[in-house]
């Protein structure tokens, strides 16, 4: 199958238009009724806020993280070639 050789983020990609598309629709008619306005709205941010907590901090923290046990698994190797001097 072709799309088992896609890169993780080109794969993603469609499936996020492809199932996004229907929660923000969805969301959007609510906010023309007056009575469900706020649940409109409240849905509407709380998608746009996971969206980007998704796609912009778990990467950056992911990046955090393995680069500082990179740096520590450097240093760990430098104590122990340390002490067999």
């Amino acid at each position: 199958m072709a799309r088992e050789n896609l890169e993780s983020i080109e794969a993603a990609d469609p499936a996020y238009c492809r199932d996004g598309d229907p929660v923000i629709l969805g969301d959007g008619v609510l906010l023309f009724d007056p009575l469900l306005e706020g649940l409109g709205l409240t849905l509407m941010s709380g998608a746009l806020i996971a969206t980007l907590l998704t796609l912009l901090l778990v990467p950056v923290l992911y990046h955090h993280l393995m680069s500082a046990s990179a740096r520590g698994a450097a240093w760990l190797q430098a104590v122990r070639a340390d002490q067999r001097e």
